[in-house]
């Protein structure tokens, strides 16, 4: 379901109850923000016990902020995980970075790649980091 984005801090939500489950995005996030929003909650819906309505207020992707090394945030953090292993399961990148050669370091060649998984480069560069890849994260 897209929504008005009335809230702009709102990037999704998730509505659940005995007989259905709604997922909301913010219609004015780009589509990639959109499509990574949907996993998220997704991954909520799959991995975590919540009430009936769970809202995302602008969730970031934090790589090492203070909340996420404490551990605090471990639901938003988990399906951030959830959605990236969707969107970009390891083994397709593997092999698509084993049959190809790409520059990493090469903004162009990230995008393309990114592009190829419906992804931010920004996501892709997370994603890539968190794989054991050198990937500088560029914001802005």
């Amino acid at each position: 379901m897209l929504v008005p984005g009335n809230d702009e801090d709102i990037d999704g939500f998730l509505y659940r109850d005995e007989d259905e489950v709604v997922i909301g995005v913010n219609r004015d996030r780009a589509t990639v923000r959109r499509r990574f929003t949907i996993a998220h909650e997704l991954g909520h819906l799959r991995l975590h016990e919540q009430g009936q309505v769970h809202v995302d207020r602008g969730f970031r992707v934090r790589l090492r902020s203070g909340v996420s090394s404490e551990g605090t945030d471990w639901d938003e953090m988990e399906a951030n995980r959830f959605a990236a292993e969707l969107l970009m399961p390891i083994d397709f990148l593997r092999d698509d970075l084993k049959r190809q050669e790409f520059d990493l370091a090469d903004d162009s060649e990230l995008r393309v790649l990114a592009r190829r998984y419906g992804v931010s480069t920004q996501a892709l560069a997370i994603r890539l980091n968190g794989l054991g890849y050198s990937i500088e994260v560029v914001t802005g």
